[in-house]
Order: structure tokens, then C-alpha cells, then sequence
């Protein structure tokens, strides 16, 4: 162990008046000292240096942490260390640069362990050169410290040097702790964060595709962890759990100076959020690592999954964070079509056509024509002349590709769907669809398929509704012949939506059924969804109203979760008309009040329209008073009610209950059922629609 000298019997130890010549021989013997550290870290001996009792020293530290050795001993290293750094010119870094060769002899001896004969064949200068060299570069350090020591001006930077010193000097578990708590976006529970040190720790210093399951005993990270608490470089919340965190001061250090090792703690969190399944996490973290092309793949082929687990504005806000500097042409145009689809969704159409705009730079030709085609459904929303002219542009943009090119079957089976449902044109639409039907091969089933699907939605227009209904089964059975599942759900619906036209209720439920089954198959809640208001919808026109507002309510729970808010007004709409059906006008007026507010929201005007209507047409509900609602509900529940019961549920007078139930009978309300003292009070037998308003 090296000695120290008894420097109080050499200097005055009062720091005011300590000349040039004192620092000199204080920062030489520090610097000569460093060495030592460098190999033994025994900070005790440079916790002896003089040095401790500037403000160069007590100001990085608290009363307390200045009786701890090991605490003085780094800083006075980091403090010699931020001054040597000082010295580094703005140029490039050269070994044979003179302007660099002050900072070279005092760094590579004292902090990096170099020998001086190995220092002059760097610097191709002679090793007495160096020490000459040596001698005029103290000298400028010894003006930097003590400049600062007079007026402190850099206590941050000194701070930050500081706490890289103790990273450095860490253990490695140490440093993975440390790298993980910066890397973690808030605070985390401290068992979690135990349970994440258990799996990730195996994997510092690799970049594993999976996250290891290789499981680390408590004690092997538990003495690293708990002086990390201790000295509050990680701190915990007195939050019940409590929740633990990293140290501002320490996380920026990391944030500034350890990119590469933050970058590996973020792609370990990555794997380990991927293994729990949350693919946002998992991209935000990859984001964070700067492996944006990685980011933007899992979020392209998770995107499905995310709407389906009603994460759609997650989706969007880390989709929005990525700029085209970051990623390939060809990803960026996919990021902007998903992000066009999302505000689509959500009925932003403007916001829509600028997403789809900016994917139309793609270099790849069918990521071109999707974005004219998405814009094309888009305009429908707007401009029906630019819809068919972006159609247009898609089917040009694809001249050159195969007929039974999946794209391009679409684009021209919605083009002539345009010219039924849109701009009604039939000659035109069946024009296109005849040309279509010439150009198919037999072996595109699912082209084919589309092409049916869309000659049933010409002969319904056309009122052939049995010929619509051959070509939807024809579609069908191409779909399956195909074996798409997605297009089999729309088609089974489809034929769903069909029967019930037809009155042929219980094949329309078959269908429905086959519907939905798919939809849980591949995960599709949206269609899940709908093909509960389906149902609904079936069993209302069959006047099973109880069975169609269990169904409606699935659908509106299902859409709502999901923020698909177009369809949630949709559902609002068939909820108010049950419920006026039943006479539960409370729960009618709740569902009419939100689905008039999602229109106004959405501007949608044909649904509020027939909002409008349904309220026109049960206005004469607002002429009843409570003890009639009353009776109305009781003759709904039990099928009838007597003039006493009435009484005794109300508790009115026998005239007043006269009163009452002959203003229901005379609005048609309802009506007497038998003679004398055993008229009962019932719902009238023919009855037009559930909605009606009375006479």
C-alpha cells in the first residue's frame, strides 16, 4: 500500500490561504494517487488528500456522506477527472494533435492505466518530451480547480462526473439495476421490479431474442440492490405497494452518458413486455433503443389484436411518434396507411385522407394503390367524384398486375358496388361486373367470391331479391371454398342480414351463429359486435324484444370498450326503439340522449334524422303521468291489472284510478279485458309496431 505523505507538515491547511505552489503539489499527489484507485480501489487513501476540504469537494457532498472515505475518495477522483476533462480541445480526438496532448498525459496515466514509454508511442514524441508535457498541462489544471473552487460555476458537470465515476467503479449487477430502473417509464412496484431482476439480470451483457427463463436466486442481487436503496440511488414511494424508482440526478447521467447500455436495458424490457404480451410496451421500448424498423414491424402485425383489445388510442399516439428519418420508405407508408384505417375508424376523415396522402410516396406499387383505394372509401364520406377518380388512380396504378391480383378483385368489385349503393347506375355496375366476371379465373375463389357478393347487392337493388340471395350463397361457398375466414364471417352475416329480410328468422340466426363463431375464432371483437346487434336485430322483428336487448346491450358494451363510436350510435338507436317497444322510456330517453350526442360528434345526419323521428312518433309519452307509467310497467310484467291492484300498487283513490286507466285505454295504451267487477286492464291484442303512437 502506497504511503501518504504528511502533506499538513508541507502546506498551510487553511484552504484561503493556500498559494498555487500548494494546489500544484495537492492535485500531483491526488493524480499520483489515482493511479493506485484505478487497480486497488482503496478510495480511503485519496480520501486523505487535502483536497477534501475545497468546495470542490464539499459541495458534491451532504454533512454526512463527508465522513464516508469511500464517498470523499470518488469524489476527489471525479473531481480531478472533470478537470482533466476540461482540457479536451473542440477538435477531433488525435493522438498527434499538440492541441490534444495536454489532456492525453494526464488522462491515459491516471485514469486509464497507461505507461508513459506506451503514452510516447502514441503521441510519437519522446518519453522525456512527455514529462515536459506533463508539467505544463498540471499547471493548466491546476488553474481550472482552483478557478473553481474560488467561484463554482460547474457544480452540475462535476456532479454528473461524479456519478459516471461510481458507475463505472459498479459492479455489473449494479449497473444492470441502475440501466433497468432509468430505462422503466414510471415508477414500478418493488416486487415487480424483483421479478424483473430475477429474469433479466441472466441476460445483461447479450442481446437475447426471448426473454431467458432462467430464474436468479434472491441473494445474488439482493446485496447489490439493497445499498442502491440505501444511498438512495434507486428510491421507493411510501405508496402501499411501494413503488421504486431511480434517482433523478443518476437517471439523467444515464439518459445523457449511457446510451448504449440504456439501449440494452430498453431491449430487455422490450422481450419481457412482448413475453406478457403488450406489444405497445414492447415498441415503445424498442422506440427507445432506436431500433425504430422493429417498433414499426411488431405494431404493423399486431395491430389487429390491439383495436380488438379496444387499445386503439394507445395505437395511435405511439403510430403518430414516428418520423420518416426513422424508418424505410416502404414502412413508413404502411405506418401511414394504419394510422389513415385508425382515424377512418373513429370517422376523422380529413385526418383520414392526410394519413393516406403521405403513404402515396411509398416506392412499392400495391402500397400505392391500397392508399388511392383507402382514400377512395375515404371520399365516400365527402366526395363521391373523388372516390371514383381515386378508384381510378388505384386500378391504374395496378394495370399492370395479374386479374386475379387480391387488390385489384377488390378494387373493382367496390367500384361497381359505388354504382349500386352510392351513385346508383346499373347498366354501369352490371357492365363492370359482367367485365369482371370475364377476366376471374376458376381457380379465385375468394375473387369470385367478392364478385358474387357484389351481383346480390345488384339483383337486391334491382328487387330480384331471389336471385340476390343466390349469389350471397354463392359467395358463401366460394368464401369457404377459399377458406378466409374473415371474408366467411362477412359473408355468413351477410346471408344473416338476407333471411331476416326475408321473415326467415331461424335460418337467419343459423347464419348469425356462424357469424359470430368465426369472429371468436379469429379474434375479431368489432365483428363480434356487430353480429350481436345482429341478432338483436332478428329477435326484434320477431317481437322478442327481452331477447333482443340482451343482445343489443353485448353489442353496445362490446363497441363501446372498443371506442368503434359510429357503430356505439347505432346500437343506441336500436336500444331507444326496444325500449320504447317494452314502454321503458327511462332507459329509451338514456340511450336516444347518447346516440343523438355520438351523431353531433360524428356528424352523422341520416342517424339523426331517424333519432328525431322515433322521438316524434313517442312524443305523447311525455302526457303520462308517474302513476301511469306505473301501471303500464305492472300490465307489461304480470299481462294484466285490475282497477284494485291499481290502486294498492299507487295508492290513489279508486276515481282518480278510473281516471287514469281510461286516459290509457282512450290513447290505446291498453284496453278491458271481461265484464262487472272482474275488468282487467290489458295490452291491447293487435298491435302495428312496437313504437306506434297511439290514437
Amino acid at each position: 500500500m502506497a504511503r501518504i505523505r504528511p502533506w499538513y507538515k508541507i502546506i498551510d491547511t487553511n484552504m484561503a490561504q493556500t498559494n498555487e505552489a500548494g494546489w500544484r503539489f495537492w492535485v500531483e499527489e491526488s493524480l499520483r494517487l489515482c493511479t493506485q484507485v484505478e487497480k486497488s480501489r482503496q478510495w480511503r487513501q485519496l480520501a486523505a488528500s487535502p483536497l477534501r476540504q475545497t468546495p470542490l469537494i464539499v459541495d458534491l457532498l451532504s454533512i454526512a456522506e463527508q465522513n464516508d472515505p469511500v464517498l470523499v475518495g470518488q469524489s476527489i477522483y471525479a473531481t480531478l477527472l472533470w478537470g482533466v476533462n476540461q482540457l479536451k480541445p473542440t477538435i477531433a480526438p488525435d493522438w498527434q494533435a499538440f492541441a490534444w496532448r495536454a489532456y492525453n498525459v494526464l488522462y491515459y496515466p491516471y485514469f486509464a492505466g497507461m505507461a508513459f514509454s506506451e503514452l510516447a508511442d502514441r503521441l510519437q514524441i519522446s518519453e522525456p518530451t512527455v514529462y515536459q508535457s506533463r508539467r505544463s498541462a498540471l499547471g493548466q489544471l491546476v488553474q481550472i480547480l482552483q478557478s473553481e473552487a474560488e467561484a463554482p460555476q460547474h457544480q452540475r458537470k462535476r456532479q454528473q462526473t461524479l456519478i459516471g465515476c461510481q458507475y463505472t467503479f459498479a459492479p455489473q449487477p449494479v449497473q444492470a439495476m441502475l440501466c433497468l430502473a432509468a430505462a422503466l417509464p414510471a415508477p414500478i412496484e418493488l416486487s415487480h421490479f424483483t421479478h424483473l431482476l430475477r429474469r433479466q439480470l441472466p441476460c445483461w451483457g447479450e442481446t437475447p431474442v426471448v426473454v431467458t427463463q432462467v430464474a436468479l436466486p434472491a441473494d445474488d442481487f439482493q446485496e447489490y440492490l439493497q445499498p442502491l436503496l440505501t444511498t438512495g440511488a434507486l428510491t421507493t414511494t411510501a405508496n402501499k405497494p411501494p413503488s421504486l424508482a431511480i434517482a433523478p440526478h443518476i437517471g439523467d447521467y444515464l439518459q445523457n452518458s449511457q446510451a448504449a447500455a440504456l439501449h440494452q436495458a430498453h431491449r430487455l424490457l422490450a422481450n419481457h413486455a412482448l413475453a406478457e404480451e403488450k406489444p405497445i410496451t414492447a415498441a415503445w421500448h424498442y422506440q427507445q433503443a432506436e431500433d425504430h424498423e422493429c417498433a414499426a414491424s411488431l405494431l404493423l402485425q399486431t395491430h389487429r389484436h390491439l383495436v380488438n383489445q379496444g387499445e386503439t388510442t394507445a395505437l395511435f399516439d405511439i403510430l403518430q411518434s414516428f418520423h420518416p428519418r426513422h424508418l424505410n420508405a416502404q414502412r413508413w407508408a404502411q405506418i401511414k396507411l394504419l394510422l389513415g384505417d385508425l382515424a377512418l375508424q373513429q370517422q376523422d376523415v380529413q385526418r383520414a385522407l392526410t394519413e393516406y396522402q403521405a403513404a402515396l410516396t411509398a416506392e412499392e406499387t400495391e402500397t400505392r394503390a391500397r392508399a388511392y383505394y383507402r382514400r377512395a372509401r375515404a371520399f365516400l364520406f365527402l366526395n363521391l367524384d373523388e372516390t371514383l377518380w381515386h378508384y381510378e388512380l388505384a386500378l391504374a396504378t395496378l394495370a399492370t398486375s395479374s386479374p386475379d391480383h387480391p387488390l385489384l378483385n377488390q378494387i373493382q368489385t367496390d367500384k361497381a358496388w359505388f354504382f349500386i349503393q352510392e351513385k346508383p347506375d346499373l347498366p354501369k355496375a352490371a357492365a363492370l361486373l359482367q367485365r369482371l366476371e370475364e377476366s376471374l379465373s376458376k381457380e379465385n375463389p375468394l375473387g369470385r367470391s367478392y364478385l358474387a357478393n357484389a351481383w346480390a347487392g345488384y339483383w337486391h337493388r334491382c328487387a330480384h331479391d331471389d336471385l340476390a340471395l343466390q349469389h350471397r350463397l354463392e359467395a358463401w361457398l366460394l368464401a369457404n371454398a377459399a377458406q378466409d375466414q374473415e371474408w366467411m364471417m362477412h359473408m355468413a352475416r351477410n346471408l344473416g342480414n338476407d333471411y331476416t329480410a326475408l321473415h326467415n328468422y331461424d335460418q337467419a340466426l343459423t347464419y348469425f351463429a356462424r357469424s359470430l363463431q368465426l369472429a371468436h375464432k379469429v379474434g375479431d371483437r368489432a365483428m363480434i359486435g356487430l353480429g350481436e346487434k345482429a341478432v338483436g336485430g332478428c329477435y326484434f322483428w320477431q317481437g322478442d324484444y327481452r331477447a333482443a336487448i340482451q343482445h343489443y346491450l353485448r353489442a353496445y358494451e362490446l363497441l363501446m370498450q372498443l371506442g368503434r363510436r359510429h357503430w356505439v350510435a347505432s346500437v343506441c338507436y336500436d336500444l331507444a326503439e326496444v325500449y320504447a317497444a317494452v314502454w321503458n322510456f327511462g332507459a329509451m330517453q338514456r340511450y336516444w340522449q347518447e346516440g343523438v350526442q355520438l351523431c353531433a360528434t360524428l356528424r352523422n345526419d341520416t342517424l339523426t334524422q331517424l333519432f328525431h323521428q322515433l322521438d316524434a312518433i313517442m312524443a305523447w309519452r311525455h302526457q303520462l303521468n308517474q302513476r301511469q307509467w306505473q301501471a303500464l310497467t305492472l300490465i307489461k310484467e304480470q299481462g294484466s291489472l285490475t282497477n284494485r291492484a291499481y290502486q294498492q300498487q299507487t295508492g290513489c283513490q279508486q276515481r282518480q284510478a278510473v281516471r287514469d286507466l281510461n286516459e290509457l285505454c282512450a290513447r290505446g295504451l291498453v284496453e278491458r279485458a271481461g265484464q262487472g267487477r272482474s275488468v282487467q286492464y290489458v295490452i291491447p291484442a293487435v298491435t302495428t309496431t312496437a313504437c306506434q303512437a297511439p290514437s
